[in-house]
């Protein structure tokens, strides 16, 4: 079913985009088969390139969804293997890297000095360099959380909830 729902989502994301673009795509074309068939032979230009776009997004989609399944396969395989505390480091390291993007960034964007796809490279960069230095620095991070937890009156590694039962 989700196979379907998504063929539907490339269909109508290709055909806005052959609407989009008709101008540029479809002109060529049709002036050539205006030439062969002669003025008019083709009404409603901009539909023609929608359903064109349309079936060709829907074709596309089949092979896109099983690469990209193919790969988030993958990707869960080898995500299995690492350990749960350096996943847990790298996702905190990289929550900060998309803090400190976002308030290091914001102003730029405001002003317009740096383009929305700077802007997109630059948050990537910032959450990888997080992610990257979390995973390095998982045992002081999990050292200072740790001394947190004792001087709070807590010992490591007890959940609060389940303390009376």
């Amino acid at each position: 079913m989700m196979r379907r729902w998504s063929q539907l989502l490339f269909a109508v994301i290709g055909g806005s985009l052959g609407v989009q673009w008709s101008d540029t795509l479809g002109k060529p074309f049709f002036t050539f088969i205006e030439a062969h068939w002669g003025p008019g032979a083709v009404r409603g230009q901009a539909w023609w390139v929608f359903i064109i776009a349309a079936l060709l997004f829907y074709s596309v989609s089949s092979w896109a969804m099983a690469y990209f399944g193919k790969v988030m396969q993958q990707g869960e395989a080898r995500i299995a293997h690492v350990p749960v505390m350096e996943l847990m480091a790298g996702c905190a390291g990289m929550v900060v890297g998309l803090f400190l993007s976002s308030v290091l960034l914001k102003p730029f964007e405001q002003e317009g000095f740096i383009s929305p796809l700077v802007h997109l490279v630059c948050v990537g960069l910032f959450a990888l360099a997080g992610f990257r230095l979390g995973r390095a620095k998982k045992e002081e991070l999990f050292s200072i959380l740790e001394r947190q937890a004792i001087r709070s009156g807590e010992s490591p590694g007890t959940a609060e909830g389940l303390r009376g039962a």
